[in-house]
């Protein structure tokens, strides 16, 4: 019961919308129908300006965080801590205040990796500065970014290999969710017309 109710406390964390209502406090757009059509960080960033994309980034990130700082005295085992940090990112990805309607879940599952494995995690957001500095394809830079820290980054800093799997399907769901996401989009623009 302890475990469940973890779990659904991470679940509806991570469903406070807040790039939405960044986004909305700020100019009055619903960013599930402007821009990209996702709620999170960078479709604030384009839509509505640098300090506010930043600022619903780091809310979103706080998600997972908290969602790590609950988890980890409270889990009652190390699967039970993980599905607490997978339940924030399902929430931001798909919560229940927007219909299912989310972000793509990159900055709470940079929260929860930020409080498992803080050096891994910054070593690879430093690898993301880096190569948005060479390519400036934010895009493309997160992925690799995120590829190098269960890769890279936490082998090198001697995490488990437990760890170092879970990260893995952790970061994978992203790129599930990215292809959900672009397909579902493609349908909407097909049928309204929208650009």
């Amino acid at each position: 019961m302890r475990t469940f109710v973890l779990i659904a406390t991470c679940y509806m964390i991570g469903s406070v919308p807040f790039s939405y209502i960044v986004a909305y406090v700020a100019r009055g757009i619903d960013i599930r129908v402007e821009g990209e059509g996702n709620v999170g960080g960078r479709n604030v960033f384009r839509l509505v300006g640098a300090r506010f994309g930043i600022a619903a980034g780091t809310l979103d990130a706080s998600k997972g965080l908290i969602a790590c700082a609950l988890a980890t005295p409270l889990a009652s085992s190390w699967i039970a801590l993980w599905m607490a940090g997978f339940a924030a990112v399902l929430g931001h990805n798909f919560p229940i205040f927007l219909k299912g309607r989310g972000g793509k879940g990159v900055s709470p599952a940079m929260g929860f990796l930020l409080g498992r494995f803080p050096l891994p995690l910054l070593s690879g957001a430093l690898l993301i500065g880096l190569l948005f500095l060479l390519e400036r394809k934010l895009r493309f830079c997160i992925g690799i970014g995120m590829a190098s820290i269960p890769l890279i980054f936490m082998p090198l800093f001697k995490v488990s290999i437990y760890d170092i799997v879970a990260t893995l399907l952790l970061v994978s769901s992203l790129g599930v969710k990215r292809i959900i996401d672009e397909a579902y989009m493609k349908q909407v623009k097909q049928k309204s017309g929208w650009k």
